[in-house]
C-alpha cells in the first residue's frame, strides 16, 4: 500500500507477513523486478502469474484472485 508504506505478503490467499516501511512506497519511473530480493538474488523457479494494480488489494480480493486461479495448479 502506497499510501501508508505497508507491504503484505500472502500464500495461498491467506496474509503470512507484514512490512511497514518509514517513507512512501513508489514504483513511478522506476524499474522493478519480479521474484528478484533486495540483495539481487533471483527466484529459481516459475512465476506463473503476476498481475500489477494502481491500489492496493484488500484481503478479499486477494483471496478472491487466489481462488479464481488455483485450480489450474491443482490447489
Amino acid at each position: 500500500n502506497a499510501s501508508n508504506g505497508a507491504a503484505k505478503a500472502y500464500v495461498n490467499g491467506e496474509e503470512v507477513g507484514v512490512n511497514n516501511f518509514t517513507e512512501d512506497i513508489t514504483f513511478d519511473s522506476v524499474d522493478y523486478d519480479i521474484a528478484k530480493s533486495v540483495n539481487g538474488n533471483c527466484f529459481n523457479g516459475d512465476v506463473a502469474l503476476t498481475k500489477v494494480y494502481n491500489r492496493a488489494l484488500s484481503a478479499v480480493e486477494i483471496k478472491q484472485n487466489y481462488n479464481a486461479q488455483k485450480d489450474r495448479f491443482g490447489l
